[in-house]
């Protein structure tokens, strides 16, 4: 005779999985129904598309999106014009590689995930610290300063615009719990064609399929084998797995499946070694029991995800914008961290230090008291064009940033 625990389990189970199934798209629904009619009418603005935008990336899948930007990047490495200029800059293949990197990701968090418009649609009816947040545009701002140091083609600034737009739909449909929806699609096209614009990017096509076609074309034409390729690539592959410990061979293993997940084109033309079949199987194995674990067996996140604070609100102690941020993950080398100050957070470094986590601890070296966005490249460029930055933000919000925001820094001398 089947017991009571027997049917307690088994009806526990029934349960925990309709309920999953019906949290689980939960959010993506309540998001197309409220913009799915904007979209069919041609009326989606950039502010509705970065709204659209945040569902994969701070709710459904925001590790894998993080890592689909990331990769954006990364795919760059494989075009010689591109890799040519890092390689000639030295701070992308040197020791300044990591800070360039956690730079590079912070800014881009800041475009993503801060309201373009300076009005945040998640801040609190009741709150009034941070009503108006500039750190999108000033992050576009201080990008396009960055940007102006060297002498970077058009069609190579493009491309890489495509990257942020096709990458992300490529790792949902390879590696996601689901697809991207033609409403995200769409969104995330209409949002990364507006950055372009405010970075004043030239010949961005004004539709998604006319967008893929040409990144397309470029691919054929410009990425091919190249030495500097692969001096970039190499050490960046080194700066993406240094996440995973160096223990039991986690480290050795990422390295393999990251080249593993290279398009063959890619790794070809970065100089990359070919992967045995079995890293192929091995992955592919994992990526659909992820998928299944995911969709059927998961609940879905209560809190989003940010690299960097979305809600400025929640940074404006007293009422003031913060001097300086932090951001909430951090490679090897712990660009940005803060100084732990406890006796169980030194043990914590400690630890993370030993088990090759971090190749050393926090340190005003590494600005441990932060970053400033109007600070943020190279250290040669860090006291230069704040206020240009600023000015500019300005011009794209179509407002002024407020004196509080300027004052919220000693302005450099």
């Amino acid at each position: 005779m089947v017991s009571l625990q027997v049917y307690l389990a088994v009806g526990s189970s029934i349960g925990y999985l309709l309920l999953v199934k019906a949290l689980r798209w939960k959010r993506y629904n309540d998001v197309h129904k409220r913009y799915l009619h904007k979209h069919r009418q041609g009326t989606l603005t950039p502010e509705d598309a970065q709204v659209i935008v945040h569902l994969a990336m701070t709710w459904d899948m925001p590790t894998l999106m993080q890592y689909s930007l990331e990769f954006a990047l990364f795919k760059t490495f494989g075009v010689p014009t591109i890799s040519q200029i890092l390689a000639d800059t030295k701070q992308m293949c040197g020791p300044m590689a990591t800070k360039r990197y956690m730079d590079t990701k912070i800014l881009i968090a800041s475009w993503t995930l801060c309201p373009l418009s300076g009005i945040s649609p998640f801040n609190p009816p009741t709150s009034r610290a941070g009503e108006i947040d500039p750190r999108a545009n000033i992050a576009i701002a201080r990008t396009n300063y960055l940007h102006g140091q060297y002498p970077i083609k058009n069609d190579d600034m493009l491309y890489t615009l495509s990257l942020f737009v096709t990458e992300p739909i490529r790792f949902a449909h390879e590696y996601g719990w689901r697809d991207l929806s033609e409403l995200e699609c769409q969104a995330t096209f209409m949002f990364w064609r507006e950055i372009g614009l405010r970075m004043k990017i030239e010949g961005i096509p004004d539709t998604l399929a006319a967008f893929m076609d040409w990144a397309q074309g470029y691919e054929e034409v410009h990425m091919v084998p190249a030495t500097t390729n692969e001096v970039i690539a190499t050490p960046n592959i080194e700066i993406l797995i240094s996440i995973f410990p160096d223990v039991l061979g986690l480290r050795t293993f990422a390295r393999k499946a990251t080249i593993t997940v290279i398009p063959e084109r890619v790794r070809i033309a970065m100089l990359q070694p070919s992967q045995p079949r079995y890293m192929h199987l091995l992955l592919d194995s994992g990526i659909a029991a992820f998928r299944f674990l995911q969709l059927h067996l998961s609940l879905p996140r209560s809190t989003p995800h940010h690299f960097v604070e979305r809600d400025i609100w929640k940074l404006c102690a007293g009422g003031r914008y913060p001097s300086h941020e932090y951001p909430r993950q951090w490679q090897g080398q712990p660009w940005y961290k803060p100084k732990p100050t406890t006796t169980i957070g030194w043990l914590w470094e400690r630890f993370l230090l030993l088990i090759g986590r971090h190749t050393e601890l926090p340190s005003e070296q590494l600005r441990c008291q932060g970053y400033v966005l109007e600070q943020m490249g190279p250290l040669r460029f860090e006291k230069d064009g704040q206020q240009s930055a600023r000015a500019e933000a300005e011009k794209l919000l179509g407002r002024d940033i407020p004196d509080a925001w300027v004052d919220r820094i000693a302005e450099p001398q």
